[in-house]
């Protein structure tokens, strides 16, 4: 399974892949808010199709903002806090044609090329 979630002035562009509920044909995106140390993503729209996204294709609507001394992650509010394995680090490089480049578990026959830069 994989998330990435890019924010973009007061939207949020989501991807995720799992082998149990994938979101097909590409991100989807939705207005999101923070309150606190927490981001909030509202109901998202299919950015392919404009119609809603069912509500548990989301793999989470809550993330805790964890602010580092260097950086910054989330952490789905609905998982244990140790859980960090789980946790959506920054990505400064992030490619929104590649948004899983990092993840070098991947393999190309999965759908997501490496990318080559």
């Amino acid at each position: 399974m994989g998330v990435a979630i890019a924010l973009s002035g007061d939207r949020y562009y989501y991807w995720m892949y799992s082998d149990v509920s994938p979101l097909e044909g590409g991100p989807c995106s939705g207005h999101f808010r923070v309150e606190g140390d927490f981001l909030h993503l509202a109901q998202p729209t299919s950015l392919t199709t404009c119609k809603e996204v069912e509500p548990k294709s989301l793999y989470s609507y809550n993330w805790k903002i964890i602010r580092r001394p260097t950086s910054v992650a989330l952490h789905s509010a609905s998982d244990k806090p140790e859980d960090i394995g789980r946790s959506l680090i920054l990505d400064v490089q992030f490619d929104p044609d590649n948004p899983f480049r990092n993840q070098d578990s991947l393999k190309p026959e999965q759908g997501i090329a490496p990318n080559d830069h």
